[in-house]
């Protein structure tokens, strides 16, 4: 399915294609009650974990995102610079193959050739924002992390979507997952799957606290390049209700080209 909109991002344009459903094109839900509390934070002004991509490297950093609540500005500090950009579309997106459809309000910015594109639930946000001049893309999450004491006692199945993108070129890699996190236990275990849902990966890692980290390996030959990667990311909202993380690893092909990404869900 054709995104309805461009962006020129090779992370988060495409992060919900797998089958994807939109309502409007004008309006993408904007928040302010009580229940979002995702808008508190932007306008605030988000803290966010980051990657740096260009063409030759990777390195991760952090950032501030700042949104109002009707998307009409956005302000990103990072790196010693600040990007002020103007809102130009908004809208709001699920995917089909999820237990739980849960809408996610999505706003694109622009100012000059510089872009960036905000996703939003409930309780987290992951944002992708170009800088041309610079040719360095930044991928980033942030929102209301959960406390230790709003994490579940046990098991919590979460679902959502994923993205990664090669720095050598090349089609992205997107679609959806499902996480299985035990927090007596503090593990996790991912099934990945295409936009599809044909199983195409999987990945194990661990908890602690309201962060995970865990491999998110795409390993059956699937896409046209199979990738090692590791996700680090956290929890959100006052009951772990939804994650988001940054990916980041290799293709797994030898001389191969470093890959990096995002992915956020909710329960499901």
């Amino acid at each position: 399915m054709t995104h309805p909109h461009t962006l020129a991002l090779p992370v988060l344009a495409a992060l919900l294609l797998g089958g994807c459903s939109f309502t409007g094109g004008g309006g993408g839900g904007g928040g302010g009650g009580s229940d979002r509390d995702i808008y508190d934070a932007l306008e605030s002004g988000m803290s966010a974990y980051a990657v740096r991509a260009n063409q030759n490297s990777l390195a991760t950093t952090t950032g501030t995102v700042t949104m109002d609540r009707n998307g009409d500005d956005l302000r990103v500090a990072i790196d010693g610079r600040v990007y002020d950009m103007q809102g130009t579309w908004q809208t709001s997106v699920t995917n089909p193959h999820w237990v739980n459809q849960v809408r996610y309000d999505v706003y694109q910015f622009e100012s000059g050739a510089d872009g960036a594109e905000v996703i939003a639930g409930e309780y987290m946000a992951v944002a992708g924002m170009l800088d041309q001049s610079r040719t360095n893309i930044y991928i980033m999450h942030g929102g209301v992390q959960t406390p230790t004491s709003g994490l579940p006692n046990q098991s919590a199945v979460y679902e959502g979507a994923w993205e990664i993108a090669h720095i050598g070129g090349g089609d992205n890699d997107v679609g959806i997952y499902q996480a299985n996190a035990n927090f007596d236990a503090r593990t996790i275990a991912f099934t990945i799957r295409n936009e599809d849902a044909v199983y195409a990966g999987n990945g194990y890692g661990s908890i602690s606290g309201s962060t995970f980290d865990s491999t998110f390996d795409l390993n059956e030959g699937v896409f046209d390049k199979d990738s090692n990667n590791n996700v680090t990311g956290n929890f959100y909202g006052p009951n772990a209700e939804e994650m988001a993380g940054i990916i980041v690893g290799d293709e797994a092909a030898a001389g191969s080209q470093p890959t990096y990404g995002v992915l956020y869900g909710h329960q499901r």
